[in-house]
């Protein structure tokens, strides 16, 4: 071979070497790029849980508080109803009044009113005219 084959030889090496390690280069350049795109999306999606993290716990909170007041609204009612109950019973005029009442809507003639309630024939005639 003479001199100038040999000279060809080794520049086309020596070329095809520098595209190839171009062509590494180039490839490395675009994976890091993609590997520091990932990292900024991976902070983000992190920062977004965090913030997730700490709405659902604002969230829980208020549900805890929500539930503590329906206790405390139940706990009112339940002592509200044993009041009327109590009040119903310490009072039977009141009670003899309720029952009129109800007999009235079921269509109960005053002499029924006068006879099962002890109502005065007044207290009956009103009762039932309310109920009109």
């Amino acid at each position: 071979m003479t001199l100038t084959v040999i000279a060809v030889v080794v520049g086309v090496n020596l070329l095809l070497t520098l595209l190839l390690a171009l062509f590494y280069l180039m490839r490395y350049q675009r994976q890091e790029l993609e590997r520091m795109q990932m990292q900024e999306q991976l902070k983000n999606l992190q920062g977004d849980l965090r913030s997730l993290s700490r709405s659902t716990a604002a969230v829980g909170e208020r549900v805890a508080l929500l539930e503590q007041a329906t206790r405390q609204v139940e706990l009112q009612q339940q002592q509200l109803q044993q009041r009327q109950t109590t009040l119903k019973t310490s009072n039977p005029e009141e009670a003899s009044f309720e029952q009129a009442l109800k007999l009235a809507r079921k269509g109960a003639s005053e002499e029924e009113l006068m006879d099962l309630c002890h109502v005065s024939r007044g207290e009956a005639k009103l009762i039932r005219m309310m109920q009109r």
